[in-house]
């Protein structure tokens, strides 16, 4: 496995894309191994956090111009996909763990550099403005609750959205309130320990909050202002949505394979004919194959259409 230097940005080797898919594929038997683990810890655990980062599986989208590997859409997919395929909790949190390198595009390269002296940060957040964030001089005292902040257990930063207000009043664009990403370190935030759930246990997806945290001016940002870095990553700010497809894609690639080795070795009873040489069995997982196959053409030509995009398996 081809591994990182932890010790800055600037000091990190870089790792191309086909190293970093060859890296997910490589964490698949680990991951799986550690599945139990996982889902009985509720979130990952830190040596499985620190085997991925090792592997630079949070640096995804991190910008080429500090030596990172600036993977497209797509190849932040398969990525995901492969990691999830071994364990869905884990690419989920890569999947979210990895906006970091979006992150460096909204802000001051000199402040981005400070929040994250690493390729391999890991973020955590939420984009609804659950928070209130009052100016006051020099930034913002920022107070509320954040639900749903997968990988927040083991992040390096953390965003909660805000509601900007002023004077007592929330502050106005339009009709519409105005609100910004507040971006701290991950410990200035309190954990609250309620996520318990039956799916995606090891998400750690709880909630978090905050009582009066000063947030200065410069590490604030909101997506509906234009981003500072150049580059195709940055130029929406819904860059970090489609990536959430690699999840689905290869939890479905993962239950088809279970489903299809199961049918291997079991019979039918009483009639004691193999469940793999039966036509409703066949066809079932035929059906399934369709759907996935057709699900993942349709992500990648979406993806990929535009000419901008490209493939670490099509290399």
């Amino acid at each position: 496995m081809t591994t990182s230097n932890l010790s800055g940005a600037e000091a990190s080797p870089p790792l191309s894309a086909s190293e970093i898919y060859a890296n997910a594929r490589e964490l698949g038997s680990y991951l799986k191994e550690k599945s139990d683990e996982i889902e009985e810890a509720r979130r990952l655990p830190p040596e499985v956090v620190e085997r991925m980062r090792e592997a630079g599986m949070f640096r995804l989208a991190m910008p080429k111009a500090w030596g990172g590997p600036e993977l497209s859409t797509i190849e932040q997919v398969e990525v995901i996909e492969e990691l999830s395929k071994a364990n869905t909790s884990a690419g989920w949190c890569v999947m979210i763990g990895c906006d970091s390198g979006l992150l460096t595009g909204y802000l001051e390269d000199r402040v981005a550099r400070q929040l994250m002296p690493r390729l391999d940060t890991i973020s955590a957040g939420n984009v609804f403005p659950t928070g209130r964030a009052d100016r006051v001089e020099g930034g913002y005292k920022i107070s509320g609750q954040w639900p749903f902040g997968s990988g927040i257990t083991h992040a390096d930063i953390g965003q909660g959205t805000c509601i900007v207000f002023e004077n007592g009043a929330p502050m106005m664009n339009g009709g519409v309130p105005i609100s910004r990403r507040m971006v701290a370190s991950a410990s200035a935030y309190e954990i609250v320990d309620n996520w318990y759930t039956t799916g995606m246990r090891g998400t750690g997806s709880n909630d978090f909050c905050a009582k009066d945290l000063f947030i200065p001016e410069e590490h604030t940002f909101s997506f509906f202002e234009p981003a500072k870095r150049d580059g195709v990553l940055w130029r929406r700010p819904t860059t970090f949505i489609p990536k959430m497809s690699g999840v689905p894609l290869g939890a479905a690639r993962a239950m088809i394979d279970l489903v299809s080795a199961a049918m291997q070795s079991k019979m039918e009873f009483p009639g004691g004919r193999p469940y793999k040489n039966l036509a409703r069995i066949q066809s079932a997982i035929a059906d399934a194959e369709m759907q996935l196959g057709a699900a993942r053409a349709y992500v990648f030509a979406r993806w990929s259409g535009n000419g901008t995009d490209s493939s670490i398996t099509r290399r």
